[in-house]
């Protein structure tokens, strides 16, 4: 190679198709010779012909010697030797002046060698280019089906917590967890079954351009064909409760056809939606019988007397079956001058806390006709609940109208509210809840308020006043209500409802409530 390099030697490195492998030039070699390739030579030929010299090259033997006169627009023609060894399926072509003696055969033999080198080199270089091909197309493939799998269970996980968080209302489970199912599996999104909900269930929603969801009317009779009316591409997949197929949801889109893992996709976010729609009709369920339980077990009607005006109210949790509690509230006469009332709260919640309520009010009532002491009442009452191993907080009292004078007792329960001439006070309160035996803890105690004709004394659970979760503030909204109510001429149970609108200002309650008011006369 040294041998044959002069200021206009050229060498390129050819595969058998004629594309240049650039890597070897000469280091003296002009520096627009090192980029020049074989067919850029022929400046003054036409490709044909260039063709047609190649192919010459790649039919004849190991070793060729060509003289060729070259031409450029404008120039003499110039001599040219091409010498060059063919090697496997590479060429390395030496191009030099026409003046240059024709290469000895070590040289060729020199030149063999160095191509087979370059053989090798290409190939293993290109083995290996390949190799990061496949290992880098196949970590994009692998993180591609790591985003979509992610992304799937992030949509199947919102889907349960939008199921979940609307147990209670199955119009706004079905709603929301359609709004979620849409951008994952289509513009349109529908629902349909019938059998244990109250009434059948068909629902048909679209995506509407500014990303929020619509509900559409029907247009045909059943929702899978009303998406099929709408949209060319459709998907259906059954709704099973309880092992039964009641229906079916569908999704629908333009243009792309669903695949194997929408589908597949679409069967999950389905069996979340038949889960939660069987909890919802089991919670319901469970609600109405905690209701119709404890309804069941407070008083159809309060007692009437010339001397006291009564008035209660029950407002169940919007938290569900699972917090409808054991709050309660009774009140009888034993004499025409005397009252007797109770309020309380078991600890618990549900068919267990509604059940335990029932028999708690049931001993209270039969203590009270046995006992004129309130203390003694409610002692009788916790040796009842630690047998039965239960908790409750309770209030006993007696109004007497003929001596203006309440006695009352009190276990672990927030204080009454005595309301005269406008202004509401708390009264007296402590002792630990009925049912808990603690070594040192005070019991019940008799306390007394002395009454007025006119006042009101308002009892009530700790629903009402936990309603924001912050007692302290509940007992200051309380008050603060306390003292707007009992209008003249208001009956007790208007100004028992107008007390509760005030105290929760439109909040739902977390927790039942229970109140109870007593007028004086």
């Amino acid at each position: 190679m040294q041998a044959l390099a002069c200021r206009e030697n050229f060498v390129c490195f050819y595969d058998r198709a004629g594309r240049p492998v650039r890597l070897l030039s000469l280091g003296h070699a002009r520096k627009d010779a090192r980029t020049t390739t074989f067919f850029e030579l022929f400046d003054g030929l036409s490709r044909a012909k260039a063709a047609a010299f190649w192919e010459n090259i790649l039919i004849r033997a190991a070793a060729f010697d060509w003289s060729l006169h070259l031409q450029s627009d404008g120039e003499e023609p110039k001599p040219v030797r091409l010498c060059g060894v063919i090697a496997g399926d590479d060429v390395l072509i030496v191009a030099v002046p026409g003046s240059v003696a024709s290469p000895r055969e070590e040289s060729y033999d020199s030149l063999s060698g160095i191509i087979n080198e370059l053989s090798v080199a290409h190939r293993q270089a290109a083995q290996n280019a390949k190799m990061l091909r496949t290992a880098v197309e196949a970590e994009r493939r692998s993180l591609d089906e790591a985003h979509v799998s992610q992304s799937r269970l992030r949509f199947l996980a919102r889907s349960a917590t939008a199921c979940a968080q609307n147990i209670g209302d199955v119009e706004a489970l079905i709603r929301e967890a359609l709004t979620e199912a849409i951008p994952v599996l289509g513009n349109y999104a529908g629902i349909e079954f019938r059998g244990a909900l109250s009434a059948p269930i068909a629902r048909v929603f679209h995506l509407a351009g500014d990303g929020g969801v619509v509900s559409l009317r029907r247009k045909t009779e059943t929702v899978s064909a009303d998406i099929a009316e709408r949209t060319n591409r459709t998907i259906s997949v059954p709704l099973h409760l309880r092992n039964d197929r009641l229906g079916e949801i569908c999704f629908g889109r333009d243009e792309i056809p669903y695949g194997d893992d929408e589908r597949a996709l679409a069967e999950q976010f389905s069996n979340i939606v038949s889960v939660a729609l069987d909890n919802a009709i089991r919670y319901q369920a469970e609600r109405s019988v905690s209701e119709q339980l404890q309804r069941a077990a407070l008083p159809e009607t309060l007692p009437s007397s010339a001397l006291f005006e009564l008035g209660a109210t029950y407002i169940v949790s919007s938290e569900g079956p699972r917090f409808i509690g054991g709050d309660w509230y009774d009140a009888f006469v034993l004499r025409d001058d005397e009252v007797e009332v109770s309020i309380g709260d078991v600890t618990g919640h549900g068919l267990q806390a509604a059940t335990t309520m029932a028999k708690i009010r049931a001993a209270v009532r039969v203590a009270g006709l046995n006992s004129p002491d309130p203390v003694e009442v409610l002692s009788r009452l916790h040796h009842f609940l630690a047998y039965e191993n239960d908790l409750a907080t309770a209030i006993y009292a007696r109004f007497n109208a003929t001596k203006l004078e309440l006695l009352y007792a009190i276990a672990g329960h927030p204080p009454p509210v005595l309301v005269r001439n406008g202004t509401a006070t708390l009264l007296d309160w402590g002792g630990t809840p009925l049912g808990l035996d603690i070594a040192g803890a005070s019991g019940p105690q008799l306390r007394s308020a002395a009454l007025q004709h006119g006042d009101r004394v308002i009892f009530y659970t700790d629903g009402l006043v936990e309603a924001t979760r912050n007692f302290d503030d509940g007992l200051t909204r309380l008050i603060t209500a306390a003292a707007k109510c009992g209008v003249a001429g208001q009956s007790a149970q208007m100004s028992v409802s107008r007390l509760v609108e005030l105290v929760l200002e439109g909040s739902d309650p977390l927790d039942d409530i229970a109140v109870l008011q007593v007028h004086v006369q």
